[in-house]
């Protein structure tokens, strides 16, 4: 295939723990991202780019998608009481903690870090920037991660960003094809993972369907809209697979959702990889004919990876923790019944999102420059 790159987006959700406290302690996660800002701006490379907090969505400049920006996200609070508890920073038990959160945020702050639009090609710098990104963070917090945390990838085609629809037939039906064998490649705490959904096991669109009559919904879809309809079941962007983005007039990117948190910048950088390279290797090889060339197991998944793997711009090497020891293919665990509590943090999630969506916001940016 041709050798032309993605643009690519990464979201990592971390707990950081700063290294040396102040004496009066930060107040709220609002001064915890002002200093991690303050601290990133002071010491990376300048030809790199800037970071800014966007706590509430409502930051605003022109080159806003070629920054760093730092925000929250009310899905990453789940489990900070215990955290801190299993991390030896509090003795209370967890229902005492709940009353103390203001004050572990103090301690530990649960904060969103969103790259600014990077290019996936030959020669590009972007492991070097989130490289750097990684350093002066590790330098001035301890990086933690739980099970609330993930590391989510996004995706758009080059130049105006606009995904035409026969590409992204084929990366369906590639995602209908591994599903299983991306469910090894995941840990236990992203399976069964409400805020990253089985795109066919929790789908109702694809339910009693086989993956064959899957595959012919896929490519019966006429227009992009459908493709999300179908894959997102008419909105839901709390799948693996999020395509609701494209809504925005048939540009904008495809999220990954399935990645772990990550404590290491060679972790992050892998799960961006693996995501760039399957993406690609859908574009060319996702069709319904040349799919069935490959196993539906991990092998298959690392063969059909191999297929987009251009010098200069893949590192597989990154991929290789990701797939160390693993093998064979997991049916999806599929999310079942939410808890009342689950079903809250579910409509305060949406809540949030539609309040502000800052990689579509860059990407926005980016498209009108």
């Amino acid at each position: 295939m041709a050798a032309s790159g993605v643009k690519i987006g990464v979201e990592v959700e971390l707990l950081l723990r700063l290294r040396e406290q102040p004496q009066k302690g930060v107040p709220n996660l609002r001064a915890f991202a002002n200093g991690l800002v303050r601290n990133y701006n002071s010491k990376s490379n300048p030809t790199y780019p800037r970071m800014h907090s966007d706590l509430d969505g409502n930051y605003h400049a022109a080159d806003e998608y070629s920054e760093w920006s730092v925000t929250d996200d009310v899905t990453i609070t789940d489990d900070l009481p215990n955290h801190c508890m299993q991390s030896g920073l509090l003795a209370e038990e967890p229902l005492l903690c709940v009353l103390s959160v203001i004050r572990l945020i103090s301690i530990l702050g649960p904060l969103e870090i969103i790259s600014p639009i990077m290019t996936f090609g030959t020669d590009s710098l972007w492991r070097a920037q989130v490289e750097e990104v990684w350093r002066i963070i590790d330098a001035f917090c301890v990086i933690e991660t739980d099970q609330t945390c993930g590391t989510h990838v996004h995706i758009s085609p080059p130049g105006n960003l606009t995904w035409d629809t026969e590409s992204l037939k084929s990366i369906c039906c590639s995602i209908i094809w591994f599903e299983s064998a991306f469910e090894v490649l995941v840990p236990q705490t992203r399976r069964g993972n409400e805020w990253a959904k089985s795109n066919r096991f929790d789908n109702p669109k694809f339910q009693g369907k086989t993956g064959e009559q899957c595959l012919q919904l896929v490519t019966q879809c006429s227009d992009n809209a459908n493709i999300v309809n179908l894959m997102n079941n008419n909105g839901d962007r709390y799948y693996g697979w999020n395509f609701t983005n494209l809504y925005y007039d048939r540009k904008m990117t495809i999220e990954f959702r399935r990645g772990p948190g990550v404590t290491e910048v060679d972790e992050c950088l892998g799960w961006v990889e693996l995501t760039a390279s399957f993406v690609r290797a859908a574009k060319s090889f996702g069709t319904p004919t040349t799919l069935p060339t490959f196993t539906r197991d991990v092998e298959g998944l690392k063969n059909f990876i191999q297929t987009s793997v251009v010098q200069g711009m893949n590192v597989p090497r990154y991929m290789t923790p990701i797939f160390e020891g693993k093998s064979g293919s997991l049916e999806p665990c599929r999310v079942g019944h939410l808890t009342p509590e689950k079903q809250l943090k579910l409509a305060q999630k949406k809540d949030q999102d539609q309040k502000k969506n800052l990689m579509v916001k860059k990407l926005l940016s980016y498209s009108a420059q």
